[in-house]
């Protein structure tokens, strides 16, 4: 009974799935993997002057952590591997 109790419950669940996902969870799945973009970036940032120049300041940080357009925080993080100061990276902001 209990098997077949299974069987029935396992036909229903795939008869009751929806055949696509619905745009608002398209559009939030797209938004997350955008935000969790631009959260690597801003972190690779940090962690690239941290290791070259020691403890970043906590005004470029909160400058960083604020930013939201992706082509600026490339641009940022090929800066940071390559200023030769922090001061040269605040420059950039």
């Amino acid at each position: 009974m209990e098997l077949q109790f299974h069987s029935r419950l396992v036909a229903y669940e795939e008869e009751k799935k929806m055949p696509y996902v619905i745009f608002a969870e398209r559009y939030g799945r797209k938004e997350g993997r955008k935000e969790g973009r631009l959260q690597t970036l801003r972190e690779d940032i940090l962690d690239v002057l941290d290791a070259r120049f020691g403890e970043v300041p906590g005004e470029i940080r909160e400058t960083v952590a604020g930013l939201e357009e992706e082509a600026r925080l490339k641009s940022l993080h090929r800066h940071a591997a390559l200023a030769g100061s922090v001061e040269e990276f605040r420059g950039r902001l």
